[in-house]
């Protein structure tokens, strides 16, 4: 008989299972050729979730606001798990966290880890997120708190945003300028290729609502997958050792403006589908990076020291537009260009 496995994944406040709270819990049961089943659930903390910890999970209060306390759900994981086998990268936090939750589960555990470790011994590395002993990275927009009032909603509040978001009319500033990421025009076709849940999709289930008026996703360039991806999507630190500290930074949202400008001279300076890198468009991109001035980044900081004030909109005027930020005009005259 096919022996069935659990891997198991755990959004938590933060690392310490004595003090952090859980968040979300996500369950996959599978044989050696399927997946099973799929169990998964929102949880409310009694705390709130930190911004840093939204800004790595997509996690925010109002996601979880209306979700079950574990307490409520403990059972129906612990039926779900039964006696499988958990499997996973270094799958200790994750167990710990549900222990310290109250579920405390005595099946056989599996590190993928430890098991690549014996069973592939030559390999440079064993890490989830290194290619050949490098660590790998993406390079995207950040997304600092804006009061914003999404989805018809009458009060304001602080939520994670792109930086290019007008916080008063939820619309892009510069979608129709040169600048505008072809990544993120491409987004919502390359999920629908990859028969993933569009961000219209994830809305609807939230809020309902008919929002994807197009599920074809047509052309699909730019979807890159496998070695494709290497230097093109997915991007390799070729000198790990300088990287002391950086990742820790990383992953408390705490990240310099020399880290950044160290990641995106990486991606620029790097040749697609290999991990070759250029030294002299790494040096001169992280020479313009460290150089830039822009009211986005000025609007950052700002926006960053002002969470937690009453959220009003209106605050976008002052520090974004009269910085700089292009303007937008707002649904209505997008409706009437329409007519």
């Amino acid at each position: 008989m096919t022996e069935t496995y659990v891997a198991l994944d755990v959004e938590a406040t933060g690392m310490d299972p004595s003090r952090d709270e859980i968040i979300e819990i996500a369950a996959l049961k599978f044989t050696e050729d399927r997946v099973v089943d799929k169990w998964q659930s929102l949880i409310r903390p009694r705390g709130q979730v930190p911004f840093n910890i939204t800004t790595l999970t997509g996690i925010t209060n109002e996601d979880v606001q209306a979700a079950p306390r574990f307490s409520e759900v403990s059972a129906s994981l612990q039926e779900f798990v039964g006696k499988h086998p958990i499997v996973g990268q270094s799958p200790q936090f994750d167990v710990d966290m549900l222990t310290g939750s109250g579920l405390r589960l005595r099946n056989p555990r599996y590190d993928t880890f430890e098991l690549a470790t014996i069973l592939m011994p030559d390999l440079p590395a064993y890490n989830l997120a290194t290619i050949a002993g490098r660590p790998a990275f993406f390079v995207g927009l950040r997304k600092p708190p804006k009061p914003v009032a999404p989805f018809d909603r009458e009060t304001p509040a602080w939520l994670p945003t792109c930086v290019f978001l007008d916080p008063a009319t939820l619309q892009c500033r510069i979608h129709d300028d040169e600048r505008y990421p072809a990544e993120c025009a491409a987004y919502p076709a390359h999920n629908l290729a990859l028969e993933q849940p569009s961000e219209c999709e994830r809305v609807e289930d939230v809020f309902g609502g008919e929002r994807l008026l197009d599920a074809d996703p047509g052309e699909t360039d730019g979807l890159l997958l496998g070695q494709q991806a290497i230097g093109g999507k997915v991007f390799t630190h070729p000198r790990p050792e300088e990287l002391e500290g950086v990742v820790e930074r990383a992953a408390t949202g705490a990240l310099t403006a020399t880290d950044r400008a160290e990641f995106v001279a990486v991606a620029a300076a790097s040749s697609p589908g290999t991990l070759a890198t250029s030294e002299p468009h790494y040096e001169a991109a992280r020479a313009q990076a460290l150089a830039a001035d822009s009211w986005a980044g000025r609007a950052i900081r700002e926006w960053e020291r002002l969470e937690g004030d009453a959220p009003d909109p209106s605050l976008g005027e002052r520090i974004e537009d009269a910085r700089g930020a292009p303007g937008t005009a707002g649904w209505d005259a997008l409706n009437g260009s329409s007519d």
